[in-house]
């Protein structure tokens, strides 16, 4: 599986996608820090005549005084649709006291605009403070920002923005991980059992060491994809010079690695438990194929794992294996798991793929030479409770 074209390509593309957009954020970031952008500023006196006075320097702006005809809106709107300038803003005498200000652009709302409009805005203030007599230093004394401490009563590792995006990706990782995990093991199984190959294996080995080779084989498989990806992920991250959001730390790394591994199993228990009873792909049932899209369901909650990651009922719903393996790496992101509930949800998660391992072995131990025979709720329940 590992020597498959198709195994490399998805597990690659995926980072070297990632690292690529980085360097290309990176670079583009980089040009623009070192390019000041050409703003043609028209400055209109009382009687509407060009004074040829400019604004005050910007950072990464260099500002240009057109004349004469070329003041005009018409000559600007043609420069600017040229490239040169960039862009114009056209201020009237009275854009202090309410007067319009236009700006001359090329495409709707560049980038550009909002930086310049705050600029006119500070300066228009400045001049509004003159007025009253209010000198430079007084109004920045007036205008200054409130200073702000804030004292949490439950420290967490943060509820930020960043954080939240951290949280929804560690979902993201695993679910992605899982349902490429589950096409690569439904190829391998099923591709042998159409092959007869399973008869000639199972007269040499029992069908649970068949079974947990599986397990481990495909977990290993599967664990490879999310680790390049989210290491394609970081080394992106770090080219974009973003910075990484509280929720990446040690501790929830550590939780949420445990929680793959482990959940991993789980679902390739699941997954082989399904598989090990369908001759093919093209028949399997619809309760088998609800079966496949079970690691979807933890989604329907993933809002409510970020908002209120510390209620109850969340802490409750995180403690079910189904969900664990996505609910509590996000809690504990978002800082509203203890340790304590981290702990006893590894260790059930542990149980409950301990017991998915079984059942997958009984499965197919009975349901191998089962061809053309859809699986039905009353027998999964039967063979699981032989396991």
């Amino acid at each position: 599986m590992l020597m498959r074209t198709d195994f490399v390509v998805s597990t690659l593309l995926v980072p070297v996608l990632l690292v690529g957009a980085g360097f290309v954020v990176a670079r583009i970031k980089t040009r623009d820090a070192n390019r000041a952008r050409a703003i043609a500023v028209v400055r209109l006196d009382d009687r509407g005549a060009v004074t040829g006075d400019s604004l005050p320097p910007l950072a990464g702006f260099r500002w240009t005084t057109p004349r004469g005809d070329a003041a005009r809106s018409e000559a600007l709107a043609a420069a600017v649709k040229s490239g040169r300038p960039e862009g114009a803003v056209i201020l009237p005498a009275d854009f202090a006291r309410g007067g319009k200000v236009e700006f001359v652009v090329r495409r709707e709302r560049p980038g550009w605009r909002t930086a310049v409009l705050r600029h006119v805005t500070t300066l228009a203030r400045l001049e509004r403070a003159a007025g009253h007599a209010i000198g430079p230093d007084e109004f920045a004394r007036l205008t200054d920002t409130l200073g702000v401490r804030e004292r949490v009563a439950e420290p967490r590792s943060g509820t930020s923005r960043g954080d939240k995006a951290a949280a929804a990706a560690l979902a993201l990782v695993l679910l992605m991980a899982v349902f490429g995990t589950n096409m690569y093991l439904a190829i391998g199984i099923t591709g042998e059992k159409q092959a007869r190959v399973t008869e000639v294996i199972v007269s040499a080995i029992s069908p649970q060491s068949w079974i947990d080779g599986k397990i481990v084989a495909y977990t290993i498989i599967g664990l490879a994809q999310p680790l390049i990806w989210s290491a394609g992920g970081v080394i992106a991250i770090l080219l974009m010079s973003w910075q990484l959001p509280p929720a990446v730390n040690p501790w929830t790394l550590t939780v949420f690695t445990l929680y793959l591994l482990v959940g991993f199993v789980f679902y390739v228990g699941l997954y082989a438990l399904v598989l090990a009873t369908v001759k093919d792909l093209q028949s399997t049932s619809k309760f088998q194929a609800y079966l496949i899209f079970l690691p979807m369901v933890p989604l329907m909650f993933l809002e409510g794992a970020i908002e209120s990651p510390e209620a109850t009922w969340m802490a409750v719903l995180s403690q079910v294996p189904v969900f664990s393996p996505t609910l509590m790496p996000i809690r504990v992101a978002m800082g509203g798991a203890q340790p304590w509930e981290v702990g006893l949800g590894l260790v059930l998660l542990a149980i409950a793929a301990w017991f998915m391992r079984k059942a997958a072995g009984t499965a197919f131990r009975v349901g191998m030479l089962m061809y053309g025979k859809e699986l039905t709720l009353p027998e999964l329940v039967r063979w699981s409770k032989e396991a």
